[in-house]
């Protein structure tokens, strides 16, 4: 669950080992993502990126079992955010727009809501331009499920002021 703290975002799911990712000064997020599966992820991340053939093949295999979690989409956004690697962070959020389209009806409203919030705010702060890019089409798929049900009525503001 998102418990909203006044410009403090926290999700809490319940049972399993939890990771914490702070976002930026005012948002924390805690979700369901044992160590194992978020080194695994950051693992995957990586041999997606290598250009031998069979260890990617081997990784898009395993991305597409855990794809089916809707977790991933946090395990991707944490990346996003956390990854030092601009060419991870990059492929993160390519991911997580793709991933996005499958799991967004899934997502509990709390999680929706969280997830448009460090979107926008990692379009704000990432330094680097193709990753900011990757960022902004994310929003643009987020912004196709909820805008035209009124979902999003920040974002009109938002890029307003960018």
């Amino acid at each position: 669950l998102f418990k909203f703290k006044s410009k403090r975002l926290q999700i809490q799911v319940e049972g399993g080992v939890y990771c914490y990712f702070v976002v930026d000064t005012h948002i924390t997020i805690k979700y369901k993502m044992n160590p194992a599966e978020k080194e695994e992820l950051q693992t995957i991340l990586a041999h997606l990126l290598i250009p031998a053939n069979e260890t990617r093949k081997k990784a898009e295999e395993r991305l597409k079992v855990i794809s089916k979690n809707p977790s991933i989409i946090l395990g991707l956004l944490e990346q996003l955010h956390l990854s030092a690697d601009p060419a991870v962070r990059q492929l993160a959020a390519v991911l997580l727009r793709k991933r996005v389209t499958v799991h967004w009806m899934k997502l509990p409203e709390e999680h929706k809501e969280g997830v448009k919030q460090i979107l926008l705010d990692k379009i704000v702060q990432e330094p680097t331009s193709i990753v900011r890019r990757a960022a902004a089409d994310v929003v643009a798929v987020v912004a196709k499920h909820t805008v035209p049900a009124g979902q999003w009525p920040t974002l009109l503001g938002f890029l307003m002021e960018c």
